[in-house]
């Protein structure tokens, strides 16, 4: 008896002692299964982190909890054990709805508020800046699942987008152009169209989705003025694939989407041009694209595209960096996109360095946030 108690109290020491001697130190850490950069050191983070984050207090509660070791893992085998035995998702970032459906992680109900004015400061200014350069300018605002798939939400949960309508509104008063994908979105449902898969990658419209979306971009360019061509589906190669588990988790599914792709892959011009361009340490998705046959069969100069070649500058998030880079790749000679999130703070610096002659700034619902845009911390 008393080697089963010393056993059993070794193994719980154990227990205890490895998710502290595995805790993950290095300052910009990544988990994958919650899909972001993990807290910093408290007693080093920028002073806005911890306005951010509620305190120091709070800040360090969330660094300990973040950085255990084997918290992924646990994460996973809690959820895995919860779907089995009871038929729930629990996991950071994604919750079941009805039918079958995934969608994110519900949160509070978003109001407008002093952020959102912000905001629309925010991207009036922007839009101003192009104005004053000459440079057209589109603000882009893709709706989440839930705005187009409401009736599958999980129960007792209501999404109110009202917040997003006046956001859209208030910069059309500014003299915005701006396009609100929930319109387009919702039509191409209307039609019978899946412009959101049932499980796979619950937090973005899928390729189907982006289809309708950027081609919605792009008519709002050719109605600035913008000598584009609008996406076919013939373009592409369009072919089914199975996924057997959720994006940034080993949750399973079995799901079978539409993917589309390019016939043919454009110049991709981002490794040679991004070493000397200046990113978020966190947020440096980059794409620099040359379409060599919608520039006339032009050759690139130098690793860069010809003069005189058309360059969309695009501002953009996780709907545009997955899945959106396909279709505006195929329509435009010249593609850049930036991740959006906090890169864009600098957008003098990036209209300087491309020099583009349409800018672009796409964003999704629940990416309106401090968290990505701190615009009222220091």
């Amino acid at each position: 008896m008393k080697k089963i108690k010393t056993g059993f109290l070794l193994l719980l020491l154990i227990l205890l002692i490895l998710p502290l001697a595995t805790f993950r130190w290095e300052e910009d850490a990544s988990s994958e299964i919650d899909n972001r950069v993990l807290t910093h050191n408290p007693f080093t983070a920028e002073p806005a982190e911890l306005v951010q984050a509620g305190g120091i207090k709070a800040m360090g509660e969330q660094y300990l909890s973040d950085r255990l070791g084997w918290r992924e893992q646990m994460i996973k085998t809690y959820t895995e054990i919860n779907d089995r035995l009871f038929g729930e998702l629990v996991h950071p970032i994604y919750a079941y709805g009805k039918s079958g459906y995934i969608y994110r992680k519900p949160e509070a109900q978003v109001t407008y508020g002093a952020f959102h004015a912000a905001f629309v400061d925010f991207v009036a200014g922007i839009a101003a800046e192009c104005e004053a350069r000459g440079i057209p300018f589109t603000f882009v605002l893709n709706p989440n699942k839930e705005s187009v798939y409401p009736e599958y939400l999980p129960e007792g949960y209501c999404y109110d987008r009202a917040w997003a309508e006046r956001l859209c509104e208030e910069l059309r008063a500014r003299g915005v152009s701006v396009v609100d994908n929930i319109v387009t979105l919702q039509a191409a449902r209307a039609d019978g169209e899946d412009v959101f898969n049932v499980k796979y990658d619950a937090g973005h419209w899928n390729h189907l989705g982006a289809y309708y979306g950027v081609n919605a971009i792009l008519t709002a360019m050719q109605q600035q003025g913008a000598d584009v061509r609008l996406n076919e589906k013939t373009d592409f190669v369009i072919r089914e694939e199975q996924q057997t588990k959720l994006p940034t988790s080993e949750f399973p599914i079995d799901e079978t989407v539409t993917v589309y792709e390019l016939p043919e892959e454009t110049d991709w011009l981002e490794k040679e041009i991004g070493e000397k361009v200046q990113f978020d340490q966190r947020y440096h998705t980059f794409y620099y694209r040359y379409n060599q046959e919608l520039a006339g069969g032009r050759e690139t100069v130098n690793g860069e595209p010809p003069a005189g070649v058309p360059r969309t500058l695009c501002f953009q998030g996780s709907y545009m960096n997955v899945y959106g880079h396909t279709f505006m790749e195929n329509a435009l000679p010249v593609y850049i996109g930036v991740h959006a999130y906090k890169n864009s703070l600098d957008y003098d610096y990036y209209l300087d360095t491309f020099a583009p002659d349409y800018v672009i700034f796409e964003v999704a619902e629940y990416a309106v946030a401090e968290r990505y845009f701190p615009l009222l911390t220091p």
